[in-house]
């Protein structure tokens, strides 16, 4: 069978990085900048997140519903196997399972390891990030389309939901 991973991120996060990485090489981030410059740039894109990755793209290529079965948020992994492929879906934020889910997912025994790498801290834009991070404000209905949006609800038990949505109301109220 196929093996495929599938990572899954808190979605307001997500779309933040996903902006910003692309910002780098795009010459938006350069002496000049200014946090207000990047965020004008950053536009309205936490009206627009992409919170149908799996029906749109994993399951008419995979033929899985990622839904149909609840996630183990113990294990903070799930595989799902058919006859056809084997598919492990990890949370960005427990990537510290990823070894031992390799593994298992590659039928071997031992865990794989897994480098760090494009650590946004770790790079000479890290504070330039941070600032970005820190004035991103979310409004109360791109939150609630965040955090009610059926992959958080179905990857993220509520106590974790509130934490994320708690960090980010805190910035609004800075």
């Amino acid at each position: 069978p196929w093996r495929v991973v599938s990572i899954v991120r808190e979605p307001i996060a997500q779309s933040v990085s996903a902006f910003f990485q692309p910002a780098v090489r795009r010459g938006y981030l350069h002496p000049g900048a200014t946090v207000a410059s990047l965020l004008e740039r950053f536009g309205d894109r936490l009206d627009h997140l992409p919170l149908r990755w799996f029906e749109t793209h994993v399951e008419p290529a995979l033929g899985i519903d990622v839904y149909a079965a609840p996630f183990d948020v113990e294990a903070r992994r799930q595989l799902l196997t058919t006859p056809t492929v084997r598919l492990l879906l990890l949370r960005c934020e427990d990537l510290d399972v990823a070894p031992a889910a390799l593994a298992e997912l590659l039928d071997v025994t031992d865990p794989i390891a897994i480098p760090r790498v494009n650590v946004g801290a770790e790079k000479d834009y890290a504070a330039a990030y941070a600032d970005f991070v820190a004035a991103v404000h979310p409004t109360e209905a791109q939150l609630e389309r965040a955090y009610g949006s059926r992959p958080v609800r179905h990857f993220y038990p509520p106590d974790e939901v509130a934490r994320f949505r708690g960090s980010w109301s805190a910035r609004r109220a800075r």
